[in-house]
This record gives structure tokens, C-alpha cells and sequence, in this order.
């Protein structure tokens, strides 16, 4: 039932605020990290403060200062998180893209290799830098509760509810 035009619309609008280069998509990852655990306006306001990252790259006092100025919380891990992420990321920024194969399996890999962020954050990333080609969902806790399930107690569900949601 979907208007064959109007979808050709969204799909041009998702591929036109697609990232264009390195650090468009590390600022995808970096909104990824300030969405941890913080609602929807602050995710904003702590993005808007890191997102000029040259100001705090190698400078773990300074992304301290803005990420509290940011009043986003759990202010310690976020900077170790992101600071950790960020070397990783400039050291190679390659590693972090996707080339061909299962995505599940390339998010699944960036998992185990990003301190924290989890599965559904890290699916969330890939799905703001790949928006027309991601083939991974952020299945939040909002998800779980549409399937009837709690995301703490059914995580090892993920993949089924994604998987259905990709169907």
C-alpha cells in the first residue's frame, strides 16, 4: 500500500544526508555514543558539544569538560568510551566500513571491537551511515516491548526480532 513515489522521496531524502566522508561517519558514531542512556534532547545537546572533535582528539580533560558542560551523564564512561573509539577509529578508519558480506556479521565484529556500545547502538550507527543499504535494525528497548518482551531479560532474542523486522 506504500505510494511508490513517495517512497523514492524518503530514499533519496536518507541517501542525501548520507555521510560523505571519515568524519561525517565518525560524527554518526559519535551521535551513536552520546544517544547511550539519555534521552532524545540531550543525545542532541551532547552531540552538538563533541561533534567539532578536532577540539578534543587526544585530549581526554577536554572532551571531560564538554561532555559534563553537555550534561548528558554517566560522564566518565562516555569519555573513556569515546576517547578509546576515537583512536581506534582515526588509527583506521577502514575497519569501520562496511564492504560486501552479512551484516550482521560486520556489526557483530564492530561489537566485540567498541567498548561501549552494544549491539543495538552499534546497529543504530550503521543505520544513520548506511541509511539506504544497512541491513541491521537498532532494535531498542521500545522494540522489545512491541514483541511483548523485556530487553534485559530476552537480549538473546535480538537477532530474532531483527531478523523479523528486516523480513
Amino acid at each position: 500500500s506504500f505510494d511508490s513515489e513517495e517512497v523514492e522521496g524518503y530514499k533519496s531524502y536518507w541517501q542525501s544526508i548520507a555521510p560523505k566522508n571519515d568524519t561525517e561517519e565518525f560524527q554518526r558514531w559519535l551521535f551513536a555514543f552520546m544517544s547511550v542512556h539519555t534521552t532524545w534532547e540531550r543525545n542532541v545537546i551532547g552531540y552538538e558539544a563533541i561533534k567539532d572533535w578536532t577540539k578534543w582528539f587526544n585530549n581526554d580533560e577536554k572532551l571531560m569538560e564538554i561532555v559534563v558542560e553537555a550534561r548528558v551523564g554517566l560522564h566518565n564512561n562516555r569519555v573513556r568510551f569515546i576517547s578509546e573509539f576515537a583512536r581506534k577509529f582515526w588509527n583506521d578508519p577502514e575497519y569501520f566500513k562496511y564492504e560486501n558480506g552479512d551484516w550482521q556479521m560486520f556489526r557483530d565484529r564492530l561489537v566485540k571491537n567498541i567498548l561501549g556500545l552494544g549491539i543495538a547502538k552499534v546497529s543504530f550507527a550503521l543505520e544513520m551511515i548506511y541509511p539506504n543499504r544497512a541491513e541491521v535494525c537498532c532494535m531498542d528497548t521500545h522494540l522489545f516491548q512491541a514483541y511483548g518482551l523485556d530487553q534485559s531479560k530476552d537480549a538473546t532474542r535480538y537477532k530474532e526480532i531483527e531478523n523479523y523486522w528486516l523480513d
